[in-house]
């Protein structure tokens, strides 16, 4: 139509038609497009309940998405970009902004459009999941298509256990630090009402378990640590705890700097000093820069570790049970444990 509207002929020509003709011949180029767009950028936006990863719930970004709907759906976003802002808005408001509105909106048409338009969705239904929302929520926003449903919350919560599982164990047979803890979680915000009532209270062990940074296989070792521990000599105050004069020196220096960081928190003519070099504490063996822990948090059971018996049965269950070691892969390696 572009085309045709240059030349004196064809204006003449599309002078003739009809506004309802003229209108509808262009909603109809529209839609084409906007259908044509959508078909192409179906496969960037699809997955499957199946499909979520460790990595996909952190590195999910709204910004990522809005780049690729800019670049796959132009029409679409015109569109929805016009129909959301007046054209005062467009031209003095500086604050507000469509982009993150105008993404979940496409989003949404997608996952209207197709079953597995779930990248958005997805992302959506676990923080609404991990912040409380009701069953009811979730399965009311699900026909909205903002989110999954919460049965596929529950499925997509199992398959990225059992992948945080499947890392936890590679990470087993190796040298690791493990940590576990009671827990406590509140089954009503209501107090019971009787006596011999139900507890309202849910006792559990919630674990983790650490990958030792530069730590071999020999260092693991149980025999040569036994023989070690029978083979030392008796520690003594004298000789294997009492501090040198150069650790009694450090040790004050930082004894000192502790009373100097009171000073400095608590009244505004010490603020000049806190960013002084030689106010800082200083740091032995630090780990490289930016360096993160390796975690695996396990899943969380109902066995109460309390008691004798029940630490025997919480680490039974998380090496035997959820790691899937045998008691011969355990019987040469020495575990520290972290608590």
């Amino acid at each position: 139509m572009n085309t045709v509207s240059m030349d004196e002929r064809g204006q003449l020509k599309l002078a003739e038609w009809r506004p309802e003709e003229r209108r509808q011949s262009a909603i109809d180029l529209v839609l084409r497009e906007i259908t044509a767009e959508m078909e192409s950028a179906k496969k960037s936006f699809q997955m499957r309940v199946q499909d979520v990863t460790p990595d996909f719930i952190p590195n999910f970004d709204l910004e990522a998405v809005s780049t690729l709907f800019r670049s796959q759906t132009p029409l679409l976003r015109a569109i929805l970009f016009t129909s959301s802002r007046t054209a005062r808005a467009e031209a003095e408001n500086t604050l507000k902004n469509q982009e993150i509105s105008c993404t979940v909106l496409e989003s949404q048409i997608f996952r209207l459009r197709s079953a597995n338009g779930l990248l958005y969705a997805t992302a959506f239904s676990q923080w609404l999941h991990s912040n409380g929302a009701s069953r009811q929520t979730i399965d009311m926003l699900s026909k909205f298509g903002l989110s999954i449903s919460f049965d596929s919350v529950r499925s997509a919560h199992e398959a990225l256990a059992e992948r945080m599982l499947s890392r936890a164990r590679d990470v087993a047979r190796g040298p690791h630090v493990l940590g576990y803890d009671n827990i406590q979680i509140n089954m009503s915000i209501h107090v019971e009402q009787r006596h011999l009532a139900p507890p309202k209270v849910q006792s559990g062990t919630t674990s983790i378990i650490y990958g030792l940074r530069n730590a071999s296989p020999e260092a693991i070792r149980l025999k040569p640590i036994l023989k070690r521990r029978a083979e030392c000599h008796v520690i003594t105050y004298a000789t294997d705890v009492r501090p040198t004069r150069l650790q009694q020196e450090k040790i004050n220096n930082h004894l000192v700097l502790d009373i100097i960081e009171t000073f400095l928190s608590n009244h505004p003519s010490f603020k000049l000093y806190e960013s002084h070099g030689e106010l800082k504490h200083p740091t032995y063996r630090p780990p490289p820069s930016n360096y993160k822990t390796s975690e695996h948090v396990l899943q969380t059971t109902t066995i109460n570790e309390s008691t004798t018996d029940g630490n025997i049965e919480v680490v039974r269950n998380i090496y035997l049970d959820q790691l899937q070691l045998t008691p011969s892969d355990l019987e040469e390696v020495a575990i520290p444990l972290h608590q």
